[in-house]
């Protein structure tokens, strides 16, 4: 569950079409009262080439927007339908089926997106069905969808409407200009826009980095739910957060999967294609062979690294001892983590300052923290606490993705060796329920189970 209420907590409706932007989505229904843009859910069902059904209020103000009609009524293909109601209507539902749902305040228009204060919750499917409000949406949309259908004869009504329209714009120019005289006393409101300067704007590539990161992280949040609700081993304490139940049942069932058997046939690629056709049942798998397991597997203590690290790394990753980091707290923190140690065990010596190879990898955790206190972004000089800070616990709050792509790809962020396989696994540590962790282990477990995910590195 989100609240959505824009700038006041920094969370729009845009992040919403990227999080819609998965495989699970199967459609999508709009009853929005206001609808004159909305391009971002548009290029979604293009892309995607999934039906998409808007219910929308056909009034004299110019709603619903000429050029949005035209574009639903004249798609070369049929799967976007428009209907029309005519007063007494003012929903602002947007359910992308399979995904979740958007229930508030904001209609379908660049002010209620960009710039208005707005107010709404985003719910996900499963907490959708936990609620009984599937039932209640397709009732919903079942009774809407006996209203009037748009057809492409329509567009000419709503083309005379405009020319009339036009007419009353020079008596409403100047009635605004009176109200703007007589309301003088009052301050007017600003537009609390989330549009950035031109040299802000997010890149391409960071955009295709959030939309994989969010299809990634939904996937990771269902995954978890489903452990929750499986038998968990008799070793694994009851209040483990299930998304670091899953991340360690993954860890297991890769060990036996992958690493242990080293072949070709149980290569990542040879899994996912052996799994792709239903990789929530390969998932449904693992989980089963895992609350059979018996927590002793080679030399590998499970019930610590499920129980007790887990615990004390999301200490260590508190915003309030993150602003007191030293190298006592950042060589425990660099220990507990996965894809620290994975580093520290094969980060060249020489990158170390030191001759030889042949430190236990206790003593490399505590040099490569050593090596990373020291390190400083090619511009600027913001250290490791910085960057973590920045990355667990800085704004906007929601937008996890982008503060992993700061600390991973600009000069004034990122830090020598301190990749987002660390990064993405400690936001997970620090903050399981709303981002579970994710490492190039648990991006390559993932794919190996039949996900459609990148993997973006090598490391563990």
């Amino acid at each position: 569950m989100k609240l959505v209420a824009n700038r006041l907590n920094h969370v729009w409706p845009s992040e919403l079409v990227s999080l819609a932007d998965d495989d699970s989505l199967t459609a999508i229904d709009l009853a929005v009262a206001y609808a004159s843009s909305m391009p971002d859910i548009l290029d979604l069902a293009t892309r995607r080439q999934k039906p998409l059904r808007l219910f929308a209020l056909l009034d004299a103000d110019g709603f619903p927007d000429l050029k949005l009609a035209t574009d639903i009524l004249t798609a070369s293909h049929t799967r976007w339908k428009l209907y029309f109601l005519r007063d007494y209507y003012h929903p602002k539902v947007m359910w992308f089926r399979g995904v979740g749902c958007y229930l508030g305040s904001a209609n379908l228009s660049e002010r209620a997106w960009k710039q208005n204060i707005e107010c709404g919750l985003w719910l996900s499917e499963a907490e959708l069905a936990a609620n009984g409000l599937t039932k209640s949406l397709d009732e919903l949309f079942a009774a809407l969808s006996t209203e009037y259908p748009a057809r492409r004869a329509d567009l000419a009504a709503l083309q005379r409407l405009e020319v009339e329209r036009a007419k009353l714009s020079e008596a409403r120019r100047a009635f605004n200009a009176e109200a703007d005289r007589i309301l003088a006393h009052i301050p007017k409101g600003r537009a609390m826009t989330f549009e950035p300067t031109r040299e802000q704007r997010p890149s391409e590539e960071k955009e295709k980095f959030r939309r994989e990161w969010g299809r990634c992280v939904h996937i990771l949040q269902t995954l978890g739910e489903r452990t929750a609700k499986v038998t968990w081993p008799e070793w694994v304490d009851r209040d483990v957060a299930p998304a670091i139940a899953f991340d360690q049942a993954t860890e297991y069932w890769y060990t036996l999967s992958v690493r242990d058997e080293r072949t070709r046939d149980s290569s990542v690629e040879a899994l996912h294609e052996r799994n792709k056709a239903n990789p929530d049942a390969a998932a449904d798998a693992l989980l089963a062979k895992w609350s059979e397991f018996d927590g002793v597997h080679g030399k590998w203590e499970w019930a610590t690294w499920c129980n007790e690290n887990p615990r004390r790394l999301r200490g260590l990753l508190g915003e309030r001892s993150l602003r007191n980091l030293d190298l006592a707290a950042l060589d425990e923190i660099v220990w507990l983590s996965h894809s620290a140690r994975t580093v520290a065990r094969q980060i060249p010596y020489s990158k170390l300052g030191l001759p030889g190879d042949s430190k236990s990898e206790r003593e490399r955790c505590r040099l490569f923290a050593e090596f990373l206190l020291k390190q400083r972004p090619e511009r600027g000089e913001r250290t490791v606490r910085d960057v973590l800070l920045h990355v667990l616990w800085g704004r906007p709050t929601a937008d996890h993705a982008g503060r992993l792509w700061d600390a991973t790809e600009l000069d004034d962020w990122k830090i020598d060796h301190l990749d987002v396989g660390i990064l993405g696994e400690l936001l997970g540590y620090a903050r399981p329920e709303e981002c579970p962790p994710r490492n190039h282990r648990v991006s390559r477990s993932l794919r190996a189970l039949g996900y459609d995910v990148a993997v973006p590195g090598k490391r563990a």
